[in-house]
């Protein structure tokens, strides 16, 4: 009987702990066990902030027992206090990372912990099943993946807003090439004069340049002049190119015609000038300039804003996977709740929705399963949402498309993929540790030399001539060693994806 009896009791003792296991880390809040997370994002810290994630940390702690807190640094000092942040041992377990915050470099001096497969299929295994190869490649450093990579389609191209009242008082029709573009900013030069053309100079070698010869091209490595061509498929010293030479004799033609100021270097307000009435274009990526117009075409419909591709048919490569990201602290002794963390921001709509949108029915309002209707614009700025540094945890399958949006954005990102190549280059990121000397020679060089060229400084008769020099300092600086070393880097990088 007594043997019966503890037979019970033991077998009453297991259910009983199978079922507190069943309840998972929810029944961590229940015991009073709440993990304390704490995540480092760039950006601005939300005006209601408190609001924001005082509902997230409600949600979290009955989901997996935890809270967290968000530390934001702003970009004036990001560089810094990224870098310090590592240095100095801060306690912390989520951070943001990025190629353009040298995600490798702090991968390569183990600052972040390394992200298996089995992690994830453990604690995150919907961000698991989003991750192809590649991707994981890409974010991938030394064979190890030290961050949750972003996997949304994005884009560096350009568009430029123009102001269609302009267009129509010249009396001329839509504006569908770059020769109708420029048509167009030689009439604003011609009849406005209060009004400046162009002052976004990128215009020059991406519209007349790069996109008209149907391609794209990126600067790799990062501060130097050497540019891989997708059309080619191979690296080039850009200022050796015929295509470069051209872009700077077009700049200088348009700063001939009074298109581009002669003292563009000298303005440091050119950003803000075309909301002001000022500039007649705005180029931008596709993102920044769709937000621009949705603004501007509410607070001022009479300029009739209209937008401008000029890269169809232009072969694009989307940005990296490692463009936007999160990464563990690798000293996180809460490794397996941050990775739970990600998991609902990135899958589960509540968390999805309140970080990117804000509070529904105050700054939201669902339009279908996949659409929604902002509510910012009515409320006072101390209760606007402006989420901030939400591109961690970028998940297109779970965003919602603005119906107040402009109807080009979608159109225009439609197109884009497919014209979208795919290209081992999205993934390379180039180590200047054996040209360090090198890479500072040809920034100098490019500032004294190539800074006046670029910016249309040098009048036309001259421009041989300056072309010559700047060739020549590039080549004393050391830019055929990069040339060599960013190929070489390039094909053992392409080793390691087979």
């Amino acid at each position: 009987m007594k043997l019966t009896k503890r037979i019970v009791c033991l077998a009453l003792a297991f259910i009983m702990c199978a079922s507190f296991a069943g309840c998972g880390n929810g029944s961590e809040e229940a015991n009073g066990k709440i993990t304390k997370l704490k995540m480092i994002l760039v950006g601005e810290k939300p005006a209601i902030y408190d609001e924001i994630y005082g509902k997230l940390n409600e949600m979290l702690r009955k989901d997996i027992g935890a809270e967290v807190e968000v530390e934001y640094y702003n970009y004036s000092d990001l560089q810094q206090k990224y870098s310090l942040l590592f240095s100095t041992g801060e306690d912390f377990d989520i951070v943001f990372a990025a190629d353009w915050v040298k995600y490798n470099q702090q991968a390569a001096k183990n600052s972040f912990m390394e992200i298996t497969d089995d992690m994830l299929k453990k604690n995150a295994p919907k961000t698991y099943e989003t991750l192809t190869e590649r991707i994981k490649n890409e974010a991938k450093v030394n064979g190890k993946m030290y961050m949750i990579p972003n996997t949304a389609s994005e884009y560096s191209t350009y568009v430029s807003l123009i102001r269609g009242d302009l267009r129509e008082k010249y009396g001329m029709d839509e504006i569908k090439t770059v020769e109708d573009y420029e048509k167009y900013l030689e009439n604003v030069a011609k009849n406005d004069k209060n009004i400046i053309p162009l002052v976004n100079i990128v215009a020059v070698g991406s519209f007349w340049g790069a996109y008209k010869d149907g391609t794209d091209r990126f600067e790799t490595p990062k501060g130097t002049e050497i540019y891989y061509d997708i059309a080619t498929g191979k690296f080039t010293k850009r200022e050796f190119e015929d295509y470069y030479k051209n872009q700077i004799r077009k700049t200088r033609e348009l700063v001939e015609k009074g298109i581009i100021p002669a003292d563009i270097v000298a303005n440091k307000t050119t950003d803000n000038m075309f909301e002001n009435g000022k500039c007649a274009t705005y180029v931008k990526n596709l993102e920044t300039s769709a937000s621009m117009a949705k603004k501007l075409r509410a607070q001022h419909p009479e300029w009739k804003i209209e937008i401008c591709d000029f890269s169809v048919g232009a072969k694009k490569i989307a940005n990296s996977a490692v463009s936007n990201g999160l990464a563990l602290n690798r000293a996180t002794k809460n490794a397996d709740k941050a990775l739970q963390f990600i998991e609902l921001l990135r899958n589960d709509k509540r968390y999805f929705d309140l970080t990117w949108y804000g509070i529904e029915g105050k700054h939201w309002k669902a339009d279908g399963d996949n659409g929604y209707i902002s509510l910012n614009a009515d409320l006072p700025k101390e209760q606007k949402y402006e989420p901030g540094c939400v591109w961690g945890w970028k998940n297109e399958s779970m965003m919602r498309v603005d119906k107040t949006d402009i109807p080009e954005k979608q159109e225009i990102l439609a197109r884009w993929k497919e014209e979208t190549v795919d290209s081992d280059i999205r993934g390379f990121v180039f180590d200047d540790t054996n040209v360090k000397t090198e890479m500072a020679s040809i920034s100098s060089a490019a500032s004294q030399y190539g800074g006046p060229l670029y910016n249309g400084m040098i009048e036309a008769s001259k421009l041989d001539a300056s072309f010559k020099t700047y060739q020549e300092k590039l080549t004393q600086a050391g830019i055929d060693k990069v040339f060599e070393e960013t190929e070489k880097q390039y094909k053992e990088y392409q080793k390691t994806l087979k």
